[in-house]
């Protein structure tokens, strides 16, 4: 194949290929003028096979598709490649997915991608990546301009998420307040965010409310804050943030500023709190309203406080309204009307529920005749989702 013309796409998946194998392999490679494409996904590469490829891509002018997904390429392998990446300028896509690569493997291919203006496409899904690899990658990739798609897991492209912060960082340097509610920030766009935030001397009203920063997230911002002495309002409501947490940050806060805004509403409700909530809903057996709104209830809580109502035959109301209960609690709810005959009013205005959750309460109005008011309003219910309460109110009678 060294002198091979004519093929250019190579499929060798799923054949154990041994590493001598590839070192053959690498050799054609380094001399081939024609092979564009070059599958080796589910072999065994590991680590002499990635450092002979490694060796042909510093060579190679052909290759623009490599499938590497499904070996056995860890660390040092991934420092091998990433080398390669540094002087390579004709690969295009490379499939790193499902392979043992951890924080210190994505540093190595951060730094590579800082300096290689070829690679369009890079798939790191199903690896060992965390917080600090995914730190690596995403500082780095403020230097790069060529790079489109870099997946870290199935629903994260770090280049529209990198544009994004981009865009905010520049803010953050220039505003004295910035608006970043329901944005869906998770603690790793936290991270980027609070390393801005350590030394910025403009910033005095941040909010985060509505996203879904959990306690890792609120580290990061404290260890900004006890820096930062400039920012007099931040708002946190309807994260998952747990009391822990929040008596924390409070703490930093309270020593950086004697004067501060900090909203901390719809976090996190913890076991003790559910446990009391439970308690209170129990000993009254008369109650024919159970109000749950502003209660901080996210899909676990609402799934353990709710479950009575399976049999309950006194509850009749039911205001769930302006908690973060999601898909998951939604069809809990719908779910438990399958078999209750009682309730006639329920609230679950200002959740962040969606249409597969309306389409879960369509199939149930089919049945259920006792439900005389179902509150849906400020979700993320689109016209889908309408589209089969619709027909289900048609057939209701």
């Amino acid at each position: 194949m060294k002198n091979n013309s004519t093929l250019i796409d190579l499929d060798l998946q799923g054949n154990n290929i041994s590493a001598t194998a590839i070192q053959y392999l690498s050799d054609m490679l380094k001399e081939n003028k024609t092979l564009q494409i070059l599958n080796l996904q589910s072999n065994h590469i590991s680590y002499d096979g990635a450092k002979y490829l490694a060796s042909a891509l510093k060579i190679n002018t052909t290759l623009q598709i490599l499938n590497l997904r499904n070996n056995d390429i860890e660390n040092i392998s991934a420092e091998y490649l990433a080398n390669a990446l540094k002087t390579n300028r004709t690969l295009l896509i490379l499939n790193l997915q499902n392979n043992r690569i951890y924080d210190n493997g994505a540093k190595y291919i951060a730094d590579a991608l800082k300096i290689n203006t070829t690679l369009s496409t890079l798939n790191l899904t199903g690896n060992m990546i965390g917080d600090e690899g995914k730190d690596h990658l995403l500082n780095n990739l403020f230097y790069n301009t060529t790079l489109k798609r870099l997946y870290i897991d199935e629903d994260t492209n770090l280049i529209e998420l990198s544009t994004f912060l981009i865009n905010i960082i520049n803010q953050m340097k220039t505003s004295t307040s910035i608006d970043l509610s329901n944005k869906s920030l998770r603690d790793i766009e936290t991270r980027i965010l609070a390393n801005e935030l350590r030394f910025n001397t403009t910033l005095t009203t941040l909010d985060l409310s509505n996203n879904e920063i959990k306690c890792k997230g609120v580290e990061y911002l404290t260890n900004a804050l006890e820096r930062n002495k400039t920012i007099k309002t931040l708002n946190l409501e309807g994260n998952k943030i747990s009391n822990v947490s929040a008596e924390r940050i409070a703490d930093a806060i309270q020593q950086a500023s004697p004067v501060f805004g900090l909203n901390f509403e719809r976090n996190v409700i913890n076991d003790e709190e559910i446990q009391q909530l439970i308690d209170s809903l129990q000993n009254d057996l008369t109650q024919t309203t159970w109000d749950l709104q502003n209660k901080r209830l996210n899909n676990r809580a609402t799934c353990i406080i709710t479950r009575p109502l399976y049999n309950n035959t006194i509850v009749t109301t039911l205001n769930l309204a302006n908690n973060t209960i999601k898909n998951k609690g939604g069809r809990m709810i719908a779910y438990i009307l399958s078999y209750n005959n009682t309730l006639l009013t329920i609230n679950l205005q200002h959740n962040r529920m969606k249409d597969v959750v309306a389409k879960r309460f369509a199939n149930v109005l089919e049945r259920n005749t006792t439900v005389i008011n179902l509150e849906l309003g400020w979700n993320d219910i689109t016209n889908r989702g309408a589209r089969s309460l619709a027909k289900a109110l048609r057939r209701n009678r």
